[in-house]
């Protein structure tokens, strides 16, 4: 398996705004941001990794990533 490399997810990060998405059946590459991540789970499930956790999160659950955090 092809290792992926990490990179700095910059266009989030532009503006001192908060940016709220909403998404569906999303497959992110390893990145970081140089602010907090928070990612709510509205419907279903996600499995996120980030740095050494590796978690499946449900509806309603919050998942925050720290700043830099791959």
């Amino acid at each position: 398996m092809k290792k992926k490399i990490s990179y700095y997810e910059s266009k989030r990060d532009i503006r001192n705004e908060i940016a709220v998405l909403e998404m569906e059946n999303v497959k992110a590459d390893p990145h970081f941001h140089r602010c907090i991540e928070m990612l709510f789970i509205k419907d279903g499930e996600a499995e996120i990794c980030a740095g050494t956790l590796k978690r499946t999160f449900r509806q309603g659950e919050i998942a925050f990533i720290g700043l830099y955090v791959v």
